[in-house]
């Protein structure tokens, strides 16, 4: 029943809930660069904001960069372990009718099923939806006013991720949930690190 459902949300957000202006705006946000560029100048605005109001506070920079790096990195192998044991096929390869993105920047419409027989799908969990909310959440543990308009990246991220054919919703949702738990990884690690570090300096 799930699968079924899946499958029905698929092709409304996939199919007809499409517009030319979406057509242009939502393939940007599956793109990789985005995710950089908008890190770079994050960071960039946030080394410019501590040095006019913290002075030389470069450790907070570092901080930051850490925190992204490590739950990024920790979510995007999470995804790629998950997705080797799943196995699942994704939406251009399995239903006809898929409005897909092609990697050359094309729409186009699939007519029949393209996958191989015996090869491993890369479809659930979704690593582009698992990074952008790995962001969204260490931005928004360290900057309280930033909430809620930051998991707007994820959302958009995850919207994208359907429009273009590459993901399910529930890859996307699962891709949500492994980002939300890798940071929590991280940030517990991290904390226990600096715990017994301070403790230590202590002693």
């Amino acid at each position: 029943m799930l699968l079924a459902f899946d499958t029905a949300l698929f092709g409304l957000l996939n199919g007809r809930a499409r517009s030319a202006a979406l057509d242009v705006v939502l393939p940007l946000f599956s793109d990789a660069w985005l995710l950089w560029v908008g890190a770079v100048l994050f960071l960039g605005g946030y080394a410019w904001y501590c040095r006019r109001n913290y002075g030389e506070a470069l450790w907070r920079v570092i901080v930051l960069v850490m925190l992204l790096g490590l739950s990024v990195g920790v979510a995007d192998m999470s995804c790629n372990v998950i997705k080797d044991e799943v196995g699942r096929y994704r939406p251009f390869q399995t239903v006809a009718g898929t409005h897909f993105f092609t990697p050359d920047r094309q729409w186009t419409v699939v007519d029949e099923p393209s996958y191989a027989p015996g090869s491993i799908g890369g479809s659930f969990p979704s690593s582009h939806a698992a990074t952008s909310m790995a962001v969204a959440l260490v931005v928004s543990l360290l900057f309280r006013r930033s909430n809620p308009w930051i998991f707007a990246l994820p959302l958009f991220v995850g919207w994208s991720r359907i429009y273009v054919g590459k993901h399910f919703p529930v890859d996307v949702v699962g891709g949500w949930c492994v980002g939300m738990l890798s940071v929590l990884v991280v940030w517990w690690g991290c904390h226990l690190l600096f715990i017994r570090f301070f403790n230590r300096r202590n002693t």
